[in-house]
């Protein structure tokens, strides 16, 4: 049994002819009949971008996973090592501009990981760890109020930023390489034992294991444990904290099919998560802590495969009125933010940095 058709393996082993109404009368057969708290916005939340209205269907359980499960037929082909880990994703999102309208702006993004500058020692090291290569695809108002507006307030140009175009910024067609050092575990702010490669970033591929596992990187593990599903300040829940490490561990480093598929069986075991299964994508989904935004962890259940990172809209935040992420306009369910990944895996070409461009800059570079 392939290990991702998780949804199909919770249903009854005879379905009726109507698929929409089988998975209808099974989700409510199988929902569970307490009232989850939501919780909210991940320590971690590496990832953001997109627009389109999300249309939410069924709700069904998942089965648990036990123990390792044998790669997949597209984990088998692909290289199991090499300098680096690189990612290929599109990002589209949302931005209001001090004019008050709406423009939707598409980045693509070339992510490499090397393999040998990913430990904890290496955060102050000489040398940039990750390179995000960027390209501005188009930035445009986003629907037809917009663009009478944008030309009412003069046409001005679009950057990456649409607030204003500054120097430095960057503009449609172009390309420059973010470069960044120090680990992964250390760009996003946590404590722990430090990851010595990526080669090593071996997780288990049972849910509850893979659950303690990631708790020895707790931030507030020093706490009284009774204090431990209570925010402190700023500091998000345990089960916040498991799910914004979570999807962005799934989004940036190597793991093995096993360890995916208990990734998203644990999260769907996370207070306040459901699950929406749509058109041959899996969704997991749950409130960010804010209570304005849904995260939704999108995957291909033939092979397991991460799909889409999405933020949907699901109330006005006053704090952010007036901002770049003032949406009080839109209506409910607008997908925001979105990151779609088209490639991931392992190679040994790297970047290639523009002229006088060197992984010492630790800076910006083009364009």
């Amino acid at each position: 049994m392939n290990e991702f058709k998780l949804i199909d393996t919770a249903m009854p082993d005879v379905p009726p002819s109507d698929p929409e109404q089988t998975a209808e009368v099974r989700a409510r057969v199988l929902r569970d009949p307490r009232t989850r708290r939501r919780f909210g916005m991940p320590v971690a939340a590496a990832l953001a971008a997109l627009a389109t209205v999300a249309v939410i269907v069924t709700i069904v359980a998942v089965p648990r996973l036990t123990g390792p499960v044998p790669a997949s037929p597209a984990d088998r082909s692909e290289a199991s090592s090499g300098r680096y880990w690189r990612v290929i994703m599109e990002e589209d999102g949302f931005s209001r501009t001090k004019s008050n309208y709406y423009v939707r702006q598409r980045i693509s993004h070339v992510q490499w990981r090397r393999t040998d500058l990913v430990d904890e020692t290496a955060a102050w090291g000489p040398e940039a760890n990750l390179v995000d290569e960027k390209r501005f695809l188009s930035l445009e108002p986003a629907t037809a109020a917009d663009r009478e507006a944008w030309k009412r307030a003069g046409s001005p140009e679009f950057c990456e930023y649409p607030m204003k175009c500054r120097d430095g910024d960057l503009r449609v067609g172009q390309t420059k390489f973010d470069l960044l050092l120090g680990s992964w575990f250390w760009q996003n702010g946590f404590s722990g034992p430090p990851l010595t490669n990526l080669e090593s970033m071996k997780l288990p591929g049972d849910p509850s294991t893979l659950r303690s596992a990631l708790l020895r990187f707790w931030p507030a593990g020093d706490h009284p444990e009774k204090a431990w599903d209570v925010p402190v300040e700023d500091t998000p829940t345990k089960d916040d904290w498991l799910w914004g490490t979570s999807s962005d561990i799934l989004a940036q480093l190597p793991i093995s099919s096993a360890t995916r598929a208990a990734f998203y069986r644990m999260l769907t075991e996370l207070p306040g998560a459901r699950v929406v299964r749509r058109s041959g994508t899996v969704t997991i989904a749950r409130a960010l802590q804010d209570g304005y935004l849904e995260q939704h962890v999108v995957f291909d259940p033939a092979t397991g495969r991460l799909s889409a990172m999405k933020y949907v809209l699901l109330k006005r935040d006053p704090a952010r009125t007036g901002g770049a992420a003032d949406f009080s306009s839109l209506p409910k369910g607008t997908v925001i933010d979105q990151f779609t990944f088209t490639q991931m895996g392992w190679t040994n070409e790297g970047p290639v940095l523009p002229k006088g461009c060197t992984l010492r800059e630790q800076r910006p570079c083009g364009p």
